[in-house]
């Protein structure tokens, strides 16, 4: 027995089937809408989700602005802390901003956070973190040089007093470090200073550096002392990858003002600060050494 329809529209969707196969079509999708409507979209918020449109809306624009200055701040260089405080604050704000708003997809709120835990984990991994080594290398020689010779930039003009003493500062990552600067102190006195090999470098005073030298003298019967300056400064504008710079010092032994600097010998302790920036990330290394270990160019023979 065939089934009743249940109301007039079933009754003349029963017999509007008796038509041609594109009315049919089209009636089956009005049976189906009818069927099975759309969910209504609220008019209107309710007390918690109004309060949440305000939440998520003020959390975007908050982020917005974070991004911006973080970038801003890359840009112009102003502190590397403060940028990727405020990038990484951005990408946060915003993986929260779509988690509190209510008409948002649960695949689209997972989709967002992903995003932002993948940029984040970039920028933390490729960015702060990267391994950035600064090789530093002493070299020792007793600088026994005809008087006049070139050695790189620096004419040789004190052989009776001065060892030649060389750091080599070497970049062996593939990234370009910027702003070199590289500070040394030692129990010495620099008489000279050059370069050999790299890109060009500057040198700088390094300060109310002083190193005490104390005697006792025979003829008075008494302990004498002296202060000396001592250690150097050179900056460099950028190393790139896989270069190195070396630079040449003529270090002599203190001695009282009214005698020649002398014996000849290589200084016992060395301190050495390093900065440099790789990705906008400064970055420090230090260098303290007592005694020194030196890579000595030959045998330490000096005249």
């Amino acid at each position: 027995m065939a089934k009743q329809p249940r109301n007039p529209f079933d009754q003349f969707m029963a017999e509007c089937d008796k038509f041609s196969a594109p009315f049919k079509l089209v009636l089956r999708l009005a049976r189906y809408f009818r069927n099975h409507p759309p969910p209504k979209v609220p008019t209107r918020y309710k007390p918690n989700q109004k309060k949440d449109r305000v939440s998520y809306h003020f959390l975007r624009n908050l982020g917005a602005a974070s991004l911006f200055l973080g970038a801003a701040s890359f840009m112009i260089g102003i502190s590397f802390v403060w940028a990727a405080t405020c990038l990484i604050l951005g990408l946060v704000l915003w993986a929260a901003d779509v988690w509190l708003d209510p008409n948002a997809p649960h695949n689209y709120k997972l989709t967002i956070s992903a995003i932002a835990f993948v940029l984040i984990a970039s920028f933390v991994r490729f960015v702060i973190f990267v391994p950035a080594p600064l090789k530093i290398d002493f070299t020792g020689d007793p600088g026994d040089y005809p008087n006049g010779e070139k050695i790189g930039t620096l004419t040789w003009d004190c052989p009776e007093q001065c060892t030649d003493f060389r750091i080599t500062v070497t970049n062996p990552t593939n990234l370009d470090y910027a702003d070199v600067d590289v500070e040394l102190i030692t129990d010495l006195i620099v008489l000279r200073e050059g370069q050999v090999v790299g890109p060009p470098c500057w040198f700088l005073p390094v300060g109310d550096k002083l190193i005490d030298f104390r005697w006792y003298d025979v003829d008075k019967q008494e302990h004498l002392g002296e202060s000396f300056h001592t250690g150097t400064r050179f900056r460099c504008h950028d190393v790139p990858k896989h270069t190195a710079i070396q630079i040449v010092l003529g270090m002599a032994t203190p001695s009282p003002s009214d005698r020649p600097n002398g014996p000849k010998k290589l200084p016992s302790r060395v301190d050495l600060l390093a900065n440099y920036v790789v990705l906008l990330n400064p970055r420090e290394k230090r260098v303290t050494q007592n005694p020194i270990e030196y890579l000595l160019k030959q045998p330490w023979n000096p005249k």
